[in-house]
């Protein structure tokens, strides 16, 4: 039995793809040691490991960082629109 991926098409994000089993340690505003998400930049595929939101900034924020340290930061607001499922 194969496990199904499910993937997302974020306006201002891209693709974004999710496995059928997804594990992560949660605190306020903040999902730690992430495990079966993954995010297209350019042509590969990376893996998300940690994604936070900082609420003292204006506009808020959202990172999303991988295993080595690599983080990019968008607005919070980029996450609020309804993803299109790709097929």
């Amino acid at each position: 039995m194969t496990q199904k991926n499910f993937k997302y098409l974020f306006k201002e994000l891209g693709l974004t793809s999710y496995g059928a089993e997804i594990t992560t340690l949660t605190r306020d505003f903040q999902l730690k040691r992430l495990t079966s998400v993954k995010s297209k930049e350019m042509m590969i595929w990376i893996t998300l490991f940690d994604v936070f939101v900082d609420d003292t900034k204006v506009p808020r924020k959202i990172y999303f960082a991988n295993l080595m340290g690599l983080s990019q930061s968008y607005p919070t607001t980029t996450v609020e629109d309804e993803p299109k499922e790709m097929k």
